[in-house]
């Protein structure tokens, strides 16, 4: 398991994030209509997400450490879309989390944001990762289980290790 700085991309990230909010606000409505992962899934917007993505994090899926190209990448949920507000505490466990974004159901969709301090979790750019499409492992086979953010303890390769047949040996 490989370090991810989220901070190295972080305000290229958060543009995309801007661009998909101002382009979603109706302000025939007062509230923005797409401005959630279905929205963020538009080529508009994943493929220089992805990109970002995929440089943070050296070309490899965040869990199996497989070369990924852009065109086999999954966007992932750290902090899964369906969480509740109270399990959403759980992961709230780094600075790269807490600092960045809040749960989706408190972001006011009914103000028009530019750049806000804290972005929904289902879109923040904090929240997501490139994962590689397999259907046995990694972000499939995750679905919504909880899991810590390793990724972001910078000492992680120190403690986290595969041997020669591909399996986790962790301290």
């Amino acid at each position: 398991m490989k370090y991810i700085d989220k901070s190295k991309n972080l305000p290229q990230g958060d543009e995309i994030i801007d661009q998909l909010l101002s382009e979603s606000w109706n302000a025939e409505e007062s509230r923005y209509i797409g401005a959630d992962y279905d929205g963020l899934r538009a080529p508009l917007y994943k493929v220089p997400l992805t990109d970002l993505l995929l440089d943070e994090q050296r070309m490899t899926c965040c869990y199996c450490m497989k070369v990924l190209q852009s065109t086999d990448v999954t966007i992932e949920h750290i902090i899964p879309q369906g969480i509740t507000m109270d399990d959403m505490e759980n992961y709230l466990v780094v600075r790269e989390l807490t600092d960045h974004l809040i749960h989706k159901d408190r972001f006011d969709r009914t103000v028009e944001q530019q750049h806000p301090d804290k972005y929904p979790h289902d879109i923040a750019y904090s929240n997501l990762l490139a994962s590689c499409y397999s259907q046995e492992h990694c972000n499939h086979f995750r679905g919504s289980k909880e899991i810590k953010p390793f990724f972001f303890d910078p000492d992680i390769e120190l403690k986290v290790k595969y041997d020669v047949a591909g399996l986790i040996d962790c301290e």
